[in-house]
């Protein structure tokens, strides 16, 4: 599709690796905010469901980084709002492989990412580097953040509370034996601190989502489809790099701690 761009990279060993758009999106901002312009009021945004990590690039850099609800229009829309206010908007992206570069398209542009991607990988070659290199090295400096989307079916002609309802209405403590140490209900528009119960309100439109951050800092996020009888969950885990261990080993970890957090939140989730 003209307005998304999947990317495939050749790694060491000649197998193609797919890029997720987690993965991209962390590539074009490190990217953008490194070799781009030095405004002070540089701005990227993503989606609520995607990754941290852009904030975390944003934060070593300087910049702002934005969040706000899925689907691509509120990135469009916060582009828009704060280059009227005197920011400069450098790239925004979802993780469903939507991205957009700089002020030409105010909306998902596959032909402005693919060719900032392209300058990218012709300055990383001259420099006798890779994409695969570059994404290492930004784990490395900001954490291995791994993530994955897994989603529910829900009876389509079931009535009653909608997920989100029940759940609200009997809030976990913990999640796949983990604490819960924040909640974030976009639906009610606060985040909660659940150490000290303190509630702060959130700059967010209405929606029927649910964040919660656990104590090891990975994060689930629960929330509807708009268009299908599922209910969708993005899940997070953040591994460091600890002296000794190899790229591959923190990988492992990771992807471990990932793969036990989905399975029995997915459980849990399904009690409901």
């Amino acid at each position: 599709d003209a307005d998304r761009l999947a990317v495939a990279v050749p790694s060491p060993s000649g197998e193609w690796t797919m890029l997720t758009g987690n993965q991209v999106g962390a590539l074009l901002a490190e990217e953008l905010l490194s070799y781009g312009t030095m405004h002070p009021q540089r701005l990227v945004a993503t989606t609520i469901v995607s990754t941290r990590l852009l904030q975390r690039i944003a934060d070593r850099h300087g910049a702002i980084c934005g969040e706000t609800l899925t689907g691509f229009k509120w990135i469009a829309n916060r582009a828009i709002h704060d280059t009227q206010k005197g920011k400069t908007f450098l790239m925004g992206y979802e993780e469903a492989l939507g991205y957009t570069v700089h002020n030409v398209v105010r909306d998902k542009d596959g032909v402005s990412a693919i060719i900032a991607f392209a300058l990218q990988t012709a300055r990383l070659r001259e420099q006798g580097e890779t994409i695969l290199g570059l994404l290492k090295a930004i784990y490395n400096k900001y954490g291995l953040f791994v993530t994955e989307q897994k989603s529910l079916g829900i009876d389509p002609l079931a009535t009653g509370p909608t997920i989100g309802e029940k759940v609200r209405a009997n809030l976990p403590t913990s999640i796949a034996g983990l604490k819960i140490t924040s909640i974030t209900d976009i639906q009610n528009g606060t985040k909660t601190d659940v150490a000290s119960g303190t509630t702060a309100s959130i700059d967010l439109p209405q929606s029927d989502v649910l964040s919660f951050i656990l104590e090891d800092n990975s994060r689930v996020i629960v929330r509807p489809s708009g268009t299908e009888p599922k209910v969708k969950c993005y899940y997070e885990t953040i591994q460091n790099f600890e002296e000794g261990k190899s790229y591959e080993e923190v990988q492992a970890q990771a992807q471990a701690r990932l793969a036990d957090l989905i399975s029995k939140h997915q459980t849990e989730l399904a009690a409901y």
